[in-house]
């Protein structure tokens, strides 16, 4: 019962997003990224990565037209790297994140036209240094979006952040397009796609792409970049009473680069590794801003 009043509540205030048919309130994941050769081309070791990310999405609305998001994150991600001459020397870089990030949608009188504002700070750092301003990166993001029919809509926006490396500016452009009671799709690019086909209410099969950039402050102020992008199959397994979703996902890595830069000798060393297998497994909570996104319980 406590539940239902939870979901309930959680329905009165996200407004449906264009189209796109969900509203993740909680997720976990674990990623590994199976070992491999470290660069292309080269024998000289394997490496392995694995990734953990929770995050929370809470929505507040807070008068008619506007609806604040708040969405803590934090991310462990470890690359583990083993010579070929001597497997059991191996070095493990181990690297978290703190975020918070907020974010409010306004809708116009004509509601089928809003803006989104997001804006937040975050910490990307190796575990051995704690929060500083040398480690915290501020965010920006702005969209328009408008609903062209029922079944269609369209978004446009720009993302800026302070990174390691300096500016980091990136055009959006986001669709949320129900193509059949079975098969919808939604995404913001490059940043993410998803394309969701109902097998039954219980089983979703997903094609995804993700963009990955990410920069990480290390100790003597060097930094370190991972940037790769990434096709994944996912299969999601919606629980029968509660509002739950179990994700298997098998995938690909795409231009897959590791960037270095060592402050003692004012350089940058750009390493372009092997791209492998990616393997995730995840729980989430979710909420149906549609009601014809066919779920057994959402």
């Amino acid at each position: 019962m406590q539940i239902k009043v939870v979901l309930l509540l959680l329905l009165c205030v996200v407004v449906n997003s264009f189209g796109q048919p969900v509203f993740d309130v909680m997720s976990l994941q674990y990623q590994h990224i199976p070992s491999s050769n470290f660069l292309s081309n080269q024998n000289d070791g394997k490496s392995d990565i694995n990734y953990f990310q929770s995050q929370l999405n809470i929505p507040w609305k807070w008068n008619r037209k506007n609806t604040l998001v708040f969405n803590p994150q934090y991310e462990t991600r470890n690359v583990t790297y083993k010579p070929t001459a001597d497997p059991s020397s191996s070095t493990t870089l181990h690297l978290q994140a703190f975020s918070l990030m907020l974010s409010n949608q306004y809708v116009f009188n004509d509601t089928n036209q809003q803006l989104l504002f997001a804006a937040g700070i975050r910490h990307y750092a190796s575990t051995e240094l704690t929060a500083s301003e040398n480690t915290m990166t501020p965010a920006f993001a702005a969209m328009y979006a408008k609903r062209e029919s029922s079944s269609f809509a369209w978004k446009l926006g720009g993302y800026y952040s302070k990174e390691m490396f300096g500016n980091f500016w990136l055009p959006l452009i986001g669709f949320d397009w129900r193509i059949s009671d079975r098969f919808w799709c939604w995404g913001i690019l490059p940043r993410y796609a998803v394309f969701d086909y109902t097998i039954t209410p219980n089983w979703h099969s997903c094609i995804m792409y993700k963009g990955v950039t990410d920069t990480y402050r290390l100790p003597d102020e060097d930094w370190f970049l991972i940037g790769e992008g990434q096709f994944r199959w996912a299969n999601d397994f919606y629980l029968t009473k509660l509002p739950f979703f179990i994700t298997l996902d098998i995938g690909h890595s795409v231009s897959r680069q590791f960037q270095f830069y060592d402050a003692n000798r004012f350089a940058k060393l750009k390493q372009t590794p092997t791209n492998g297998l990616i393997l995730k497994l995840g729980l989430t909570y979710r909420v149906a801003t549609d009601k014809r996104f066919r779920t057994s319980k959402i």
